[in-house]
């Protein structure tokens, strides 16, 4: 039996165009947080703060709930975040956010590795143009730009990845008590390899701006937290291949947003190899889209 499949209204399209938009500025900041202190301290103080924060509205849960949230949480806000707040430090807010866009390439490949989940030739296309573009950013980078740096941001989106799918086991979990929890796991570690891997944590407590560092830590734990949950209710009232194309208009936030607060430009060869890298993502994409609005339709 046909169903015509429920078209997402323009209320919901623009509050999905403010939550991309508000990540595409998350990028940005976190850029500029790099830059004025070692990104393992500032990212273990933000989760310190969320402690602080969620910690009145957690519930108790059971031991295989803490262990799925803190399987979760190495991957994703360990792993992820921590490679992703490091490799701000050494290429652009803008780089950053083009190869973060790497995700839905690594999502296939992970998907087919292992469950088995197989693919066309256009999706296949994707991926290899997704490929073919990070490796133009990296032959000829411009300013704001490492090597290493772009290695942990392509690290980050793997992570990024693979925690998304473990998100799974904890989705039924409220927003505070997974924060809570994953946090708890989480900040110790940073702290650590904070002090393990950077120097002058306590140095940059007297000489960064706080006005920055201030409006940075608000941000990322009250409005990404907004941002997290609006996320999830638009997900819960339309079909998620409607909401999919929106994130490939990330990184034109970030671009834009890396221009007005730092200054950074894209050269003509990153410009290229963004723009093949975002053609990839974009072919993943539609094809995703497609064959979601296929199933939906023969319901």
């Amino acid at each position: 039996m046909n169903a015509t499949s429920q078209n997402i209204s323009m209320r919901d399209a623009l509050l999905a165009l403010a939550v991309i938009a508000s990540w595409g500025f998350n990028i940005a900041i976190i850029r500029i947080g790099a830059l004025e202190m070692p990104p393992l301290f500032l990212l273990s103080m933000r989760f310190f703060l969320c402690i602080l924060i969620f910690a009145p509205f957690a519930k108790r849960v059971d031991a295989a709930m803490v262990k799925n949230v803190i399987i979760y949480a190495s991957l994703y806000v360990v792993a992820h975040l921590g490679l992703l707040f490091m490799g701000a430090q050494y290429i652009s807010a803008s780089l950053v956010g083009l190869i973060l866009q790497m995700g839905p390439a690594f999502a296939l490949i992970l998907g087919f590795w292992f469950h088995n989940e197989r693919f066309g030739l256009k999706t296949t296309i994707g991926i290899i143009l997704s490929f073919i573009g990070v490796f133009m950013i990296l032959y000829q980078p411009g300013a704001h730009f490492s090597i290493f740096g772009a290695i942990l941001i392509l690290l980050s989106a793997f992570c990024w990845v693979a925690g998304s799918l473990r998100m799974r086991q904890v989705q039924n979990l409220d927003l505070a008590t997974m924060t809570f929890i994953s946090h708890v796991f989480a900040a110790p570690i940073i702290l650590i390899l904070s002090f393990l891997l950077e120097d002058g944590q306590i140095e940059s407590i007297s000489t960064a701006n706080w006005n920055w560092v201030g409006f940075i830590l608000i941000y990322q734990v009250l409005a990404m937290s907004y941002a997290l949950y609006l996320w999830k209710e638009l997900m819960r009232r339309n079909p998620v291949h409607q909401l999919t194309g929106f994130l490939v208009m990330q990184p034109l936030f970030v671009v834009l947003f890396g221009a007005a607060l730092l200054g950074e430009m894209l050269n003509t060869h990153e410009i290229m190899g963004g723009a093949v890298l975002l053609a990839g993502v974009v072919i993943i994409v539609v094809r995703k889209m497609q064959k979601k609005q296929v199933l939906t339709e023969d319901l």
